[in-house]
């Protein structure tokens, strides 16, 4: 029973992230809001085209926006991602591409970044 439980839970686990989204680009902007903002915490723009999509937040022009932020189990902001923005902002200053993959799951109408990298 417990191997059949861990299937079944892998099994979601993988098909959740793999219909997340990609992006590999350039930093076109980053923007920093206050707790009471209205689309989250951060979120940065990247130039790029995604290379799967099936948010379903995530259409047309909000494609380039990713959402930077953590959250509380109501789904009031409670802080910025330090180590993600970080490296965002590491990226933008030195002009380096930089790697970003999708949570599946909503910010307003952006998807909220999981992993960054460069």
């Amino acid at each position: 029973m417990l191997k059949f439980s861990l299937s079944i839970l892998c099994i979601i686990c993988i098909s959740n992230f793999a219909a997340a989204s990609i992006q590999t680009g350039t930093i076109t902007s980053l923007n920093v809001t206050s707790e009471s903002g209205l689309a989250g915490p951060a979120h940065v723009e990247i130039s790029g085209v995604r290379t799967w999509d099936e948010t379903p937040c995530v259409s047309g022009d909000s494609a380039k926006y990713w959402s930077i932020g953590t959250y509380d189990n109501s789904g009031a902001i409670t802080g910025i991602d330090k180590g993600m923005l970080s490296i965002l902002m590491s990226a933008k200053v030195a002009g380096l591409t930089v790697k970003v993959w999708g949570s599946n799951s909503c910010d307003g109408s952006m998807e909220k970044a999981v992993q960054i990298g460069l």
